[in-house]
């Protein structure tokens, strides 16, 4: 089974490609842990940044209702990718020093890869400015007590709103 389950903050605010003709987005996404040294009795805390990639409607919506720091619970499978990058030499700090150049003036590239969650559910975690509930989910809308807008569309409490077509008649 190859599954994540992850609470945590949007690194950055959202953004729609679309270069394959299917909407992508990718953004980042930090989780926190916290605990405290058994030795020192200090507080720690550490931050890990996970690289999260939604496609079709999934991507658009989240491009729509989520913004950078955004507090979600998010649900996916793990997927590595390899892709060829530029090359930089590092100085001993490791830090970015100047990239490296064939004699042609032509940049060098390097096998790379990167392991990110490919987001199948989210949802909002916490209190919500407009104080409605968002999950989706194979396109679904969950509504919180009250009324939303979902779309152009008014929403009543409780019920589902497919996001992928036309709502039914009287949601």
């Amino acid at each position: 089974m190859n599954k994540s389950i992850l609470i945590g903050n949007v690194g950055n605010d959202p953004v729609l490609a679309n270069t394959t003709g299917t909407p992508v987005c990718n953004v980042s996404f930090a989780t926190h842990e916290h605990w405290t040294d058994q030795t020192t009795k200090a507080k720690m805390e550490r931050t890990e940044w996970h690289r999260l990639v939604l496609f079709g409607q999934s991507a658009t919506n989240f491009v729509q209702y989520v913004k950078k720091g955004r507090l979600l619970s998010i649900e996916g499978r793990l997927q590595t990718r390899r892709y060829e990058g530029k090359a930089f030499t590092f100085n001993a700090d490791a830090k970015l020093q100047q990239p490296i150049m064939y004699g042609d003036n032509t940049q060098a590239l390097v096998a790379a890869k990167a392991t990110e969650i490919v987001v199948t559910h989210w949802e909002f975690e916490g209190a919500n400015p407009d104080k409605s509930a968002y999950a989706a989910d194979a396109g679904q809308a969950v509504v919180a007590p009250g009324t939303a807008v979902v779309g152009n569309v008014n929403v009543p409490a409780g019920t589902q709103a497919n996001l992928f077509s036309t709502p039914p008649d009287g949601v």
